[in-house]
């Protein structure tokens, strides 16, 4: 994850300009999976990507596409070095989606990385990201995000 010393402050992998700087100060960005804080021996711990709604169509679900969705971003995760974090607040309504998120390897953990996430009264399901095979099954077209 890209990190600015200047403006103390990660940056999306997407923002970084194609010479590495930062877009705001314009200055050279740390790249790397940790980078580290300004004068600091120990590496930050890794900014998590955070999941507060996830929703498939009940039509799909049966399909498999939120596992196929949910193993596309833990593969563009791991490839950024994040972790993923996901809101998650039991009903009997969400059911399929609670199998999915515990299928996909998202578990009650804790990390580090998870300081800034706790809020309200939603489980924080975490899951440290590793690269997935796309399935045979079906095909899935999004943007790279890593």
């Amino acid at each position: 994850m890209p990190w600015c010393d200047d403006c103390d402050r990660y940056l999306a992998p997407s923002a970084v300009t194609t010479d590495g700087a930062c877009p705001t100060c314009g200055r050279p960005v740390a790249v790397g999976d940790v980078a580290k804080a300004a004068g600091e021996e120990e590496p930050l711990p890794p900014v998590p990507w955070h999941l507060k709604l996830l929703a498939t169509s009940c039509r799909v679900v049966a399909f498999g596409a939120g596992a196929v969705l949910l193993r596309w971003l833990a593969t563009e995760a791991a490839e950024a070095g994040a972790h993923l974090v996901a809101d998650f607040k039991k009903t009997e309504r969400n059911r399929m989606m609670e199998v999915a998120y515990r299928f996909a390897g998202f578990r009650a953990a804790e990390c580090e990385c998870l300081a800034d996430v706790r809020t309200g009264d939603v489980e924080h399901l975490h899951l440290v990201p590793q690269r997935f095979e796309p399935p045979t099954t079906m095909t899935l077209d999004a943007v790279r995000l890593a």
